[in-house]
């Protein structure tokens, strides 16, 4: 029969271990060597799709934001931008940022935060967001350039 201090022991070991294993799964993610040469992040279908979905809406908000410049409606490109923001980093499911590597989480999380920049640069006019999106369209294209998606 094990001792209170053997089991204090046994306990500090396995907690250690279950924490090197989240912090190893948080900066790596759950990767691969893509044929292409990129990093391919390994995700479920339904984790996958997530994912493209929220690619979608940011390209789909960069069209709006846009014809809103094209249109002079400073109102509309704010609205736009912020409904893709930082506050859509919160959506993410945690079993999801687990599996994602550190670069992709900042790249993503990134994106959130400069759609809020561009929101902000509405009141400075068309100009002002049009640099600032194209800021964030680097970004974007570095990303995929490094990245690409696998279903397990």
């Amino acid at each position: 029969m094990m001792n209170a201090k053997t089991l204090s022991i046994l306990a500090i070991v396995l907690w250690l271990a279950g924490a090197a294993t989240v912090a190893v799964m948080y900066v790596g993610g759950k990767t691969e060597q893509a044929s292409d040469g990129r990093v391919a992040v390994v995700l479920t279908e339904a984790e996958r799709d997530f994912v493209l979905a929220e690619m979608r809406q940011m390209l789909s908000s960069v069209q709006g934001i846009v014809s809103a410049v094209a249109e002079g409606d400073m109102n509309s490109v704010e609205k736009v931008a912020l409904a893709i923001g930082s506050a859509e980093v919160r959506k993410v499911p945690k079993s999801l940022m687990l599996k994602l590597p550190r670069d992709f989480k900042i790249m993503g999380t990134d994106n959130h935060l400069e759609f809020d920049d561009v929101a902000a640069k509405a009141k400075l006019g068309g100009k002002a967001v049009l640099e600032r999106l194209g800021d964030l369209m680097v970004n974007c294209v570095g990303c995929h350039e490094t990245f690409s998606l696998k279903a397990e």
